[in-house]
């Protein structure tokens, strides 16, 4: 809520006619107007290899493999079902240490809760 109008403010200062707000989901007074909207958006291709439960409306199950190649495990931003609206990085970090631990047979133990 800081830097993002102060950035702003100094391409308006400097004959900027149009900005795109530099946060996701856009902030200050030109927000509501910002071409990307108010909903959070990202620059990362996501999607293109949808993760869900059902092989008919999805390429990959729930533990990213192929649900016609069950060896193969996708470890990437195409299985997000939709856009995360921010960086991806850690949540890649995790899907890639899940897939190493899959495909080498020693997963990661599932908490319950309390």
């Amino acid at each position: 809520n800081h830097v993002a109008p102060i950035l702003e403010g100094v391409l308006r200062d400097s004959g900027a006619v149009w900005t795109a707000a530099s946060t996701s989901p856009p902030v200050g007074d030109h927000a509501a107007t910002s071409p990307l909207g108010l909903a959070p958006a990202t620059y990362h291709i996501m999607g293109t290899a949808k993760m869900g439960f059902d092989p008919l409306n999805s390429v990959v199950d729930p533990t990213a493999r192929l649900w016609d190649l069950p060896n193969v495990i996708i470890a990437d931003s195409s299985v997000f079902p939709t856009s995360a609206g921010y960086g991806p990085t850690l949540t890649l970090v995790a899907l890639a240490t899940r897939a190493a631990r899959l495909l080498t047979g020693n997963p990661i133990a599932q908490s319950q809760p309390t």
